[in-house]
């Protein structure tokens, strides 16, 4: 993320504070901000989302939605312009009329803690100010995260990039015995969780212990919930971290020959589409990449967002909308069979979302009547579903440590995708090609190591791939000069380029 999108994130969320809890104070209710936005004012991570996510206090009949509502009411009084949106009536958007924010739209998810949710803190007298603004204690916001992950099917992966996450609030949480904090901490479901948790990051099971946790959790089997199956019903995802929860699938996947058995019509995941403002930007990844993720998670497959759709990811919607969906699919061992059989599996197995034309092998997911699509996309209602395995020309050979986590979505790796549509610009030189190739670079000094990593990606790729790849940059650089520094930070000699 560029240093000028960040500042510009920061002040729309102090901006969406320094409005919302008065109001919120004013109402009675409770609430301190959790999740990313949290990290950020904790300093933990260096950037933070366009959004705040909001733990609430509910007590007596009052609901999530009659809580918006509310908000947006007293806001008109106040001068401030909130809106509750028709279709996701349990969000909020702030408008900001700040000079420097001006015209620019703050998203606002409540997490209901009480009543008929979990509570989440009991007494938020806890809650630390920073900065004037209400903050869950970075142990909160850990205990927040696996109480998300309750609600999920128990075959949702736990990826390398959301352990991670968990882990580093984990290290910043302090020193007391967790189940000194919340008994919360002592229930079987979260004890599960830190079990699962551990089975991902291995090296985080000493950490765990040194916080009070009872190392025979881990000694003993995984419960089995059931898909869809969940301590309490959430609406959309009110109570799911951004920090992209997951968990890893089953080891060995051994999934019938299509031939032989069809697979039965079944009811598709139940996944929560979190879209834009208005859906269509994004269409892509807000839409078809969620379900799509969801369905190969339930199929037993770990994968991550390629191609146009990642970079329109690390770029937060600037690189160009994505005309297909490109997914790379890391099977299972025991898997043998090809991309045509596992396109062919998905549409007999949901039909309601997916067609295939077998001759062509083409894969398309199919958007929902009910959505509001851009004027683009209402002809044919539907997304080009392109599913790669590793060791297809031109990507690496990742693993599932490899892939990054942006917007609770498995994504390709940073130079991947950067080097992927610098082929695309190299094969058509659009002036779109090399803008989007431009924004990705701008990226790159904003960017955590642990994301642009050049020295590790650079390893998983062929030797052919490093070599073109080295001759486009040269070729780009001599019509963007001004990338060229840029390039060497990525490690690519561009010196003799003038």
């Amino acid at each position: 993320m560029s240093g000028e999108k960040v500042k510009l994130y920061q002040l729309l969320r102090m901006s969406a504070s320094a409005a919302l809890f008065p109001i919120l104070r004013d109402l009675g209710i409770k609430a301190a901000i959790t999740q990313g936005a949290a990290l950020v004012l904790h300093r933990i991570a260096h950037h933070g989302p366009k959004e705040i996510k909001v733990v609430v206090k509910l007590e007596d009949k009052l609901s999530v939605e009659d809580l918006c509502a509310a908000v947006v009411s007293r806001a008109s009084d106040s001068g401030y312009h909130f809106t509750q949106k028709k279709k996701q009536p349990s969000r909020l958007n702030f408008l900001s009329e700040d000079p420097q924010t001006e015209g620019k739209v703050c998203r606002v998810t409540f997490i209901p803690s009480g009543g008929s949710f979990r509570t989440i803190i009991k007494d938020f007298n806890e809650v630390v100010y920073i900065s004037g603004v209400p903050v869950l204690p970075v142990h909160v916001i850990v205990l927040e995260q696996l109480i998300a992950r309750t609600y999920l099917p128990a075959t949702t992966p736990f990826g390398k990039a959301p352990a991670g996450f968990a882990h580093q609030c984990l290290l910043k949480s302090g020193a007391i015995p967790l189940q000194d904090l919340s008994p919360l901490w002592q229930a079987p479901e979260i004890l599960d969780q830190i079990a699962r948790h551990v089975q991902t990051l291995p090296n985080a099971k000493k950490d765990w212990i040194a916080r009070g946790i009872d190392p025979s959790i881990f000694t003993y089997p995984l419960s089995q919930q059931a898909p869809g199956e969940g301590t309490n019903n959430v609406d959309g995802e009110d109570g799911r971290s951004d920090s992209g929860a997951s968990e890893r699938p089953p080891a060995a996947v051994r999934l019938p020959d299509a031939a032989e058995h069809p697979p039965a019509v079944v009811q598709a995941p139940n996944v929560a589409l979190e879209g834009p403002d208005r859906v269509g930007h994004s269409a892509v990844t807000d839409i078809a990449a969620r379900h799509v993720i969801s369905i190969l998670g339930e199929l037993g497959f770990e994968c991550a967002v390629s191609g146009s759709a990642a970079c329109q990811l690390y770029s937060h919607g600037a690189t160009q909308f994505p005309e297909q969906l490109e997914v790379l699919v890391l099977p299972p061992a025991p898997f043998s069979q090809n991309q045509a059989w596992l396109k062919q599996h998905i549409s007999q197995k949901y039909p309601n979302l997916f067609k295939c034309k077998r001759k062509k092998g083409i894969l398309f997911y199919k958007y929902d009547p009910k959505i509001d699509l851009p004027r683009r996309l209402r002809g044919d209602r539907r997304c080009k579903v392109e599913i790669l395995f590793p060791g297809t020309p031109g990507l690496p050979q990742l693993s599932s440590s490899d892939i990054v986590c942006i917007d609770n979505l498995p994504v390709a790796p940073f130079l991947t995708s950067l080097l992927l549509k610098l082929e695309t610009w190299a094969d058509h030189p659009s002036p779109a090609n090399a803008r989007d190739v431009e924004h990705l670079v701008s990226l790159v000094p904003n960017l955590p190591v642990w994301i642009s990593r050049p020295w590790r990606e650079r390893k998983l790729m062929s030797e052919e791939f490093q070599a073109m790849s080295e001759l486009r940059v040269k070729r780009f650089c001599c019509s963007s000069l001004e990338t060229k520094p840029i390039w060497q930070m990525l490690g690519f000699e561009v010196e003799d380029v003038i």
